[in-house]
């Protein structure tokens, strides 16, 4: 039987990173970051890849980067990128983990996004695009989810908490 992976998915700054790098030290796993894997695999940011050659291929790496971190042996904690649940694919590798969706309202991502330059191409209105992005993922999101929270303040260790006593 393959790994049973935990999975932290979501939109860009729901906190899957400051969420996932506790959580993976409460339960002993290694956390293991979509941005970062995808910084190692290519030698290029999210934000460079989207610049040079576009969202697309972004999310093409993106997606490349997350099947090989699913692939790996050894149960951790990941955090993958928002994009990665459009992919049929993937969504199906997904039924075979433990998968969490940070729903996290939308003014407190734009909030959180703003605070970031790593975020790509979000336009002058941060919180229309992410409303897209929602409306757009957030069946997906739900399709795939073991547990739905909502870290909708600045409480990650009470969010930590609720996904180890709920899936460890």
């Amino acid at each position: 039987m393959p790994p049973r992976h935990v999975v932290l998915v979501g939109l860009m700054g729901s906190g899957k990173s400051s969420i996932g790098r506790p959580l993976a030290r409460r339960v002993g796993r290694e956390y293991l970051d979509n941005d970062d894997v995808l910084e190692l695999r290519t030698g290029h940011t999210a934000r460079e890849i989207a610049s040079d050659r576009g969202l697309d291929a972004l999310h093409e790496e993106e997606a490349n980067a997350f099947r090989e971190m699913l692939a790996d042996p050894k149960p951790a904690v990941i955090g993958a990128a928002a994009s990665v649940v459009v992919d049929p694919g993937i969504r199906d590798l997904l039924r075979e983990h433990d998968v969490v969706w940070l729903d996290t309202d939308l003014d407190h991502l734009a909030r959180r996004v703003d605070a970031g330059d790593h975020r790509p191409f979000l336009g002058d209105d941060r919180r229309a695009a992410l409303q897209a992005q929602w409306d757009a993922r957030a069946p997906f999101y739900r399709e795939v989810a073991s547990l739905v929270v909502h870290p909708d303040r600045e409480d990650d260790e009470r969010i930590v908490d609720e996904i180890a006593q709920a899936l460890i």
